[in-house]
């Protein structure tokens, strides 16, 4: 349990440190959450608990599909302006666009 809370916290201090740096330097920040700094961290801890590469190869993979189909999330907010959105608007269909790519892609590959 202390785990759980100890990665929690961590992952808020991340959220809170990635927002504030956005503000000042949103080019950095684009970069901090362009780099899939998660994933770095998750693989090496999959690896130092159980140390297999299969796991990780098979995460590698679905990865690969994966983020470019998450992509579509960025869609309506970068065009929101021309498409006369708001922000809450804008995040929600991307948000929609990203739930119905990953389902689909899941759905195809059952």
């Amino acid at each position: 349990m202390l785990t759980l809370v100890v990665n929690g916290a961590v992952a808020g201090v991340l959220v809170v440190a990635v927002s504030e740096v956005a503000r000042r330097y949103p080019r950095v920040a684009d970069v901090i959450l362009a780099v899939p700094l998660v994933v770095f961290a998750v693989y090496a801890v999959m690896y130092l608990r159980t140390p297999s590469l299969a796991p990780i190869s098979r995460m590698a993979r679905q990865m690969l599909v994966l983020v470019p189909l998450s992509l579509v999330f960025f869609v309506p907010l970068a065009f929101a302006d021309r498409l006369h959105l708001s922000f809450w608007p804008a995040f929600a269909i991307g948000l929609a666009l990203v739930t119905v790519a990953v389902t689909v892609y899941l759905w195809l590959t059952v």
